[in-house]
């Protein structure tokens, strides 16, 4: 994004500028520490004093959209650097749009522990490479750490909901390990590099299994800090592709494969089918 040049903003009069809210980062009258009640929290006072902001990565900004009125869902690419991208721009597309009461899902794929393939895993915590249940960023030259909870609640309920409406669906609670890398992070024997032994492997995944951890991938520690330090309620659902105590591969046919893909996106529908059904009933 070198090369950027943030667009012009549209024509208004000083008056109807002065009247657009542009961030809600100050201090509100009802708040003592500067937070609407159910907003998305930004830690970032700096913003307040931006004319308008440009979120570069979604092509939108403050003055050229009504991010009130605008919403969608997002992609990323694989591993936590641009995840990191994309929530701290949904995250201010968020708070600019005034939504309140987010629930944010983080759906996609994993290897599992001791888990079976076609399985459905909701994570209850989200642990690192070191097994610790934080994430390290570097920030200014320092290392920053930061804890990675996830809402418990949230996971049960979409979980129970799941049981309860897809019986042909495994669904499984439990941590999930978050790493850094595809290959070695994961113990995997079939990267460019391994300097261990499959035994090696096996006690590490039997580690794994024994401190709770059901399945691994690269983007929920990252997940979860972001979301638990916005005050948002995160939630990781992962479909499993292998049983990494027993392969590295995927062997099924790929028409298997799809359909296993699909599963974490219907226990995610099915929750907010539910959420919306409740909500209705009670309205």
């Amino acid at each position: 994004m070198e090369n950027y040049e943030p667009p012009p903003p549209p024509h208004s009069t000083p008056s109807q500028a002065s009247q657009e809210p542009v961030c809600l980062c100050s201090r509100g009258e009802n708040s003592s520490n500067g937070d609407v009640e159910g907003y998305v929290h930004l830690h970032n006072p700096h913003l307040a004093k931006l004319g308008s902001d440009h979120l570069y990565h979604l092509a939108l900004s403050t003055t050229t959209h009504s991010l009130v009125d605008m919403f969608g869902d997002v992609k990323h690419g694989m591993g936590a650097p641009s995840m990191s991208i994309l929530l701290h721009e949904v995250f201010k597309l968020l708070h600019y749009a005034r939504c309140r009461d987010v629930l944010m899902f983080r759906i996609g794929t994993s290897g599992g522990v001791g888990v079976p393939p076609g399985s459905v895993v909701v994570s209850t915590g989200v642990v690192n490479g070191l097994l610790r249940e934080e994430v390290d960023m570097h920030v200014l030259g320092k290392l920053v750490s930061r804890p990675t909870k996830l809402d418990v609640k949230l996971a049960e309920e979409i979980a129970a909901e799941a049981r309860r409406s897809l019986s042909g669906i495994n669904v499984v609670l439990g941590k999930t390990m978050s790493t850094d890398d595809f290959y070695e992070s994961q113990g995997r024997m079939n990267g460019a590099f391994c300097d261990y032994t499959d035994q090696e492997e096996l006690q590490f995944l039997e580690k794994l299994r024994s401190v709770g951890v059901v399945n691994i991938e690269m983007e929920a520690a990252l997940f979860a800090a972001f979301c638990h330090r916005a005050g948002i309620k995160g939630a990781v659902v992962c479909g499993i592709f292998q049983d990494r105590l027993k392969t590295e591969r995927a062997t099924e046919p790929q028409s298997v494969i799809t359909e296993w893909q699909l599963r974490s996106q219907h226990v995610v529908l099915c929750f907010i089918q539910h959420r919306l059904a409740t909500a209705g009933s009670s309205s």
